[in-house]
């Protein structure tokens, strides 16, 4: 359960603090000055990233913390956790109040957008609505007899989806007053997600299918079918509209809603291990077992462009950079960058992993690379425009445990890794150590 705080300039960590047992969910402040992390240990705390050793205690509970969100406002923290409560610190205030509980764990929290409602999802089939700037309030309780698995507010906050293990999804107003749309799937639903316009709600589930329905009128548009027996994901596209999906099976599946047929393609038989949209959503990268990363042309459905593939070495990340390249991350350890827009042979970049890559992460600005490997290795490498021009590498170090996950703040200054030890939080130079020391 440790959380640390790395400069890659230095090449040194600072252990902040630690969770007993594990950290189990986190989230960033809203000034982006501290991270809030739950445990195994029932404990909530706030660490500063600008001062080591330096955290706040906000509270406890007699089980774990599931859940974590905090205000679009940075003023309130939700926490859920497995003894069924839900409990909100406030800025200002010494100890948070008890909204309420639920029967089992709080398995999922999320705030309105820019609105004063927490939505909780329990393990004990019921959705709740807490009004959070008065008395709390429960505004609307509708149970199943199954876990409420997500949880999804609608871009301008005025309805919320909902989706559980029995396949029901259902579509509330914001005030919990109604249930304004009903649908079902033949089993569960692990996924919801609104279409950036708010207009369309895309439900996936266990069935296979994926059931796209008009968000005003709750009118089904079409139903998708995807190639293995169940949908754990979904992603709409940042541009036009289309939708991508990820089978259990490992399957990968885009559809554009303006094309003939409906469907731009699915992979089978070579498992897609990692999907990417580019940042103006028009075309999608995908990366096999095999080690191929292909280029889709979303708009048309034409067959795709074969990038390459790296001596049959399966892809397990792939990143698509604000400056339009693609990083690529293999299962022996390799990282290689890629440019969609000129026809060149793909970089191999320096300072391998000694293991498989885990996940990749660029900066906002696209001007660095984060990538983490089954040796439990981070490195941090400052990538040009030009993929002629080796990438320098800014930083590594060797953490504790198993890495799962590694992402930028918003800022670019600021690093989070996640593993089994615990969450570690960096803070990043753009310098190399040599440039430092000069």
């Amino acid at each position: 359960g440790v959380v640390l705080r790395w400069d890659p300039a230095a090449a040194a960590a600072v252990e902040l603090g630690s969770h007993e047992g594990g950290a189990f969910a986190v989230t960033w402040t809203h000034d982006g000055q501290a991270v809030v992390s739950g445990g195994r240990d029932g404990v909530v705390r706030q660490w500063s990233v600008t001062s080591a050793g330096s955290s706040v205690e906000l509270g406890r509970s007699p089980g774990s913390v599931l859940a974590l969100a905090g205000s679009a406002n940075g003023t309130q923290l939700a926490a859920g956790s497995s003894d069924g409560a839900l409990r909100v610190w406030t800025s200002g205030t010494a100890a948070p109040r008890e909204l309420g509980r639920h029967e089992g764990g709080v398995l999922v929290v999320a705030w309105q957008p820019g609105g004063p409602t927490l939505a909780s999802g329990g393990n004990d089939g019921a959705l709740r609505l807490w009004r959070v700037d008065g008395e709390p309030i429960q505004l609307a309780a509708d149970r199943s007899e199954d876990p409420v698995l997500s949880v999804a507010w609608s871009p301008d906050g005025r309805r919320l989806a909902t989706g559980t293990r029995d396949g029901a999804v259902q579509v509330w107003e914001a005030d919990g007053s109604a249930v304004v749309q009903r649908r079902r799937h033949d089993g569960a639903v692990h996924a919801i997600a609104w279409s950036p316009d708010g207009r369309q709600l895309a439900s996936g589930s266990d069935d296979g299918h994926v059931r796209v329905g008009a968000a005003g009128s709750g009118a089904d548009l079409r139903e998708l079918r995807a190639t293995g027996n169940s949908l754990r994901a979904l992603a709409w596209s940042p541009g036009p509209i289309g939708l991508a999906g990820v089978g259990g099976d490992g399957t990968v599946q885009i559809w554009h809603f303006d094309a003939p047929d409906g469907e731009v393609f699915q992979r089978r038989g070579e498992w897609v291990r990692a999907m990417a949209w580019s940042p103006d959503g028009l075309r999608f990268a995908t990366g096999d077992i095999n080690g191929r990363v292909q280029l889709w042309e979303t708009r048309d459905g034409r067959e795709p462009v074969e990038l390459g593939r790296r001596a049959e070495r399966g892809v397990r990340a792939i990143a698509w950079s604000a400056g339009n390249r693609v990083a690529t991350g293999h299962n022996d350890g390799a990282v290689w960058l890629w440019d969609p827009g000129r026809d060149a042979e793909p970089v191999r970049l320096g300072h391998h992993h000694a293991d498989e890559i885990l996940d990749l992460s660029w900066s906002p600005d696209g001007s660095r690379l984060a990538s983490i490997g089954g040796d439990s290795v981070l490195h941090v490498r400052r990538c040009t425009t030009d993929n002629d021009v080796p990438a320098d590498l800014l930083g590594t170090l060797a953490l504790d445990g198993a890495l799962h996950g590694v992402a930028w703040h918003p800022d670019g200054e600021q690093l989070a890794v996640a593993g089994s030890s615990g969450l570690y939080v960096f803070a990043v130079s753009g310098r190399s150590p040599e440039e430092e020391s000069k």
